[in-house]
């Protein structure tokens, strides 16, 4: 099978070296062939002629001739189910605005962070699987239901940690090319990882538009000087909910449900500040017991208040979160909790549930995203 092409535009010569270099293992697994340009409109050209091998396009923002917005603009109306992740400088909100409005599926800021990138990158490479299935499927409106196996794609994002004190899977399903669910592992040090995860209500352009915030906020660098040892989870959900209060003032009001946890190894304790979002299940042993932790969704107001809980860890707990969109398999009888714990063992854990949930569901239009992060501590 002829390998799809992924095209890196940049106008700074050594920075593409660079972005290649990092990225060429990644490339090989996945099967993609790079093609590098300085020259966005170079870049365009060849989009024009060859579009239907390209998957994905990886472009700066600020380049001469052409920013990288209106290339991927451009891009999108020659063939949709090319990809496109954004990389840029600039932070601020209008250059998100800008960015989503141009069809941009992935938003990195530089200088990029490896994992970040290469996360980016496969989630992006899943979504034109995606696209590509979906036209053909569309295509052929008399064809039968995917099978079970094309709805059983993964999507995983940058190397998670995975040592001998946690492993971290993540598995993914996007209703549409553009998804609310947002999800991001960030690793402290050695001995503290945080998890976030968070569910903007509706879907398509304008949840993407959100997740792309709070992504953005996440990066902040007032974000990251409030993670240090002693950190409160409760004062970054405060924090993301007093900015995203901000940001959207001039935005019809929004749902957005986030949930932080924070595993510290050293003293075997999960903090856990929940802002409207999902329970998330511990599974200790053969079972698995939905946490008790509640709060209001963000986006309302700025004077909410949240607060944290500390659970006790012990070795070998799994400790589950995961978006509503995965509760849809209780409206056909199925408890959650039961799967869960059939596959409490399994080393793809995370990947094991969605294909039972994806199986189930399988007869009937998928109507919500759907996420699920597991973290297994030792």
């Amino acid at each position: 099978m002829n390998r799809r092409i992924v095209l890196l535009v940049d106008d700074d010569g050594e920075i593409l070296q660079s972005l290649k270099r990092e990225l060429d293992d990644l490339f090989q697994e996945l099967s993609l062939l790079p093609k590098l340009f300085e020259d966005p409109l170079e870049a365009l050209a060849f989009i024009k002629s060859e579009n239907r091998e390209v998957a994905l396009l990886i472009s700066d923002q600020k380049m001469p001739g052409l920013a990288g917005s209106d290339l991927i603009r451009e891009t999108a109306e020659i063939n949709e189910s090319i990809v496109s992740i954004l990389l840029t400088a600039y932070s601020d909100i209008d250059t998100v605005v800008a960015s989503v409005r141009s069809g941009i599926s992935g938003f990195v800021l530089k200088p990029w962070n490896e994992r970040e990138l290469a996360g980016e990158v496969r989630k992006a490479y899943e979504k034109h699987l995606t696209r590509c299935e979906k036209n053909r499927q569309e295509a052929n409106h008399n064809s039968d239901m995917f099978r079970s196996g094309q709805l059983q794609q993964k999507y995983l994002n940058a190397p998670l940690p995975n040592n001998d004190r946690i492993k971290i899977t993540v598995s993914y399903h996007p209703v549409m090319a553009c998804g609310g669910d947002y999800y991001d592992i960030i690793p402290i040090d050695e001995e503290n990882y945080l998890v976030l995860i968070a569910d903007v209500a509706g879907h398509g352009v304008n949840a993407a538009f959100i997740t792309f915030i709070i992504k953005t906020l996440v990066g902040d660098s007032s974000f990251k000087a409030l993670l240090h040892r002693n950190l409160s989870v409760q004062s970054l959900i405060s924090w993301l909910n007093v900015r995203l209060n901000r940001e959207l003032a001039n935005v019809q009001p929004l749902i957005i449900s986030l949930c932080i946890g924070l595993f510290d190894l050293k003293s075997m304790a999960l903090k856990i500040c929940n802002g409207g979002h999902m329970p998330p299940f511990i599974i200790r042993g053969d079972k698995a017991e939905m946490l008790n932790v509640k709060g209001t969704a963000l986006g309302f107001s700025e004077e909410i208040p949240y607060f944290e809980k500390t659970f006790p860890l012990k070795k070998r707990d799994r400790v589950v979160f995961y978006t509503d969109g995965i509760t849809r398999i209780e409206d056909r009888g199925t408890p959650l909790k039961k799967i869960m714990e059939f596959h409490r063992s399994n080393r793809y854990f995370s990947t094991a549930v969605m294909n039972d949930i994806k199986e189930e569901l399988s007869n009937e239009p998928f109507a919500d995203d759907m996420t699920i992060i597991s973290v297994e501590v030792h």
